[in-house]
């Protein structure tokens, strides 16, 4: 009987010795390429804000082009409704040639309503329905497209941070798998090698769902 109690126990500690270094492994490996998913996210998260403001600063030459050329469109508009007033057709249509296409027929579109006759007429040209000034779209994509940037380096960030949340489980794990190999009380190492266990298969779950950055 005692030779067969000391072999039942030295199966017991050998298979906790392999459960625990099975565990140990398995969690070092899974740190290992959850801290190279993390760089990875961070890599990607550095170059999306790169993006972010080079289209931010294409964006900004963009919007002083446009307060510039609205500047210039409405002192030529001014000039032009000042001839048509007066009668002087001459100048007013060498002003009115001057205007861009898309402000030319939102210029007409005013005139026909008879803004000065009708209420409800637009308060001027560039109010007229359909109207936009040319380059505003370009703008408009501009900024769209910072804004995508940001939500890219944002998602990144958030990707790379939940890896580094899922490395700290793993780390756990090794902790509770080592301190398990060194206590000499049966429960004790029981209790700690099954909770190691369950914060494994719970992690390896979580980092089964995160989604991959290529290298």
């Amino acid at each position: 009987m005692p030779e067969a109690t000391a072999t039942e126990t030295e199966r017991s500690v050998f298979w906790r010795e392999m459960l625990i270094a099975v565990v140990m492994g398995l969690a070092t490996l899974a740190t290992g390429w959850s801290s190279y998913q993390s760089s990875l996210w961070g890599g990607i998260q550095t170059f999306r804000l790169a993006d972010m403001g080079g289209i931010g600063r294409e964006a900004a030459v963009k919007e002083v082009e446009l307060g510039q050329q609205r500047v210039l469109e409405l002192f030529m508009l001014e000039r032009f409704l000042d001839a048509h007033e007066d009668g002087d057709e001459r100048r007013a249509g060498f002003l009115f040639g001057r205007l861009p296409p898309e402000l030319q027929a939102a210029t007409r579109t005013w005139l026909d309503s008879h803004p000065k006759d009708n209420p409800e007429a637009a308060r001027s040209p560039f109010q007229v329905k359909g109207y936009v000034q040319p380059g505003a779209a370009a703008l408009a994509e501009s900024r769209r497209k910072q804004d995508a940037a940001y939500a890219a380096a944002d998602d990144a960030n958030r990707i790379s941070d939940s890896y580094v949340r899922i490395t700290v489980f793993f780390g756990l794990v090794l902790f509770l798998a080592g301190i398990s190999a060194v206590l000499k009380g049966r429960w004790p190492r029981r209790g700690l090698v099954a909770a190691s266990v369950v914060i494994l298969v719970v992690a390896l779950f979580f980092l089964a769902q995160m989604p991959l950055a290529a290298g």
